[in-house]
């Protein structure tokens, strides 16, 4: 079985789907791994982000999970996240459920008839929240996708960056697009970028040649 069959079993289009019958008039944005999977090395699961009001995550989550059972759930905010004692058998993936303040800035799917934020807003999400150990993903695997979307030039660099500065791993950000232009993935940057992910990149060796 692929990864990519593997991950039909629990992916956003079944999710959206399941929201909508349950509450029907829940606003929310969803999005998946999907678009990053070919970037992972070794990671093998789907995870499922759920954006609503904040009001409806606890509900919203205890539904899922009744529906959901080979999943592990997760609640929380954009900046903090708990894992959720729902099921304790086998986890296949996962249903990150966050409170979220408004819709702006996100688009029709038309795949999911749902919201979706921007490819370069969920990414660096990802980055973000695997940094901060919230969700069970390791560092060097969401980097992958980082790495990945910038290659096959499906996100702009300008954007990210901001995006990645509102969450504080535009240090991170600037580490990875080094190491990219290091080994010719990508070209063109604002030099700027790779000289501040060198400093960055030669502080964190220093620190840990201390250690």
């Amino acid at each position: 079985m692929t990864k990519g069959e593997k991950w039909q079993d629990i992916n956003r289009l079944k999710v959206a789907e399941t929201i909508r019958k349950e509450m029907p008039q829940l606003e929310f944005v969803i999005w998946d791994l999907e678009p990053f999977a070919k970037g992972f090395h070794n990671w093998r699961k789907n995870m499922v982000f759920v954006e609503c009001e904040e009001l409806a995550v606890d509900i919203l989550t205890q539904k899922l999970s009744f529906i959901f059972k080979s999943v592990g759930f997760y609640t929380g905010t954009m900046k903090k996240i708990k894992m959720r004692e729902f099921n304790t058998g086998a986890i296949n993936a996962s249903i990150i459920v966050l409170a979220r303040k408004d819709f702006k800035d996100t688009v029709e799917d038309k795949e999911s008839n749902a919201r979706i934020p921007c490819l370069e807003e969920r990414v660096t999400d990802l980055l973000a929240y695997s940094l901060r150990n919230t969700i069970p993903m390791p560092v060097a695997e969401a980097a992958n996708a980082i790495s990945y979307v910038l290659s096959t030039n499906a996100a702009s660099i300008t954007k990210m960056h901001r995006y990645a500065t509102r969450k504080y791993v535009d240090w991170l950000f600037k580490i990875i697009l080094y190491q990219m232009a290091n080994r010719g993935e990508i070209g063109g940057l604002d030099p700027r970028f790779t000289k501040a992910g060198e400093r960055y990149l030669h502080a964190i060796k220093e620190v840990e040649n201390r250690e």
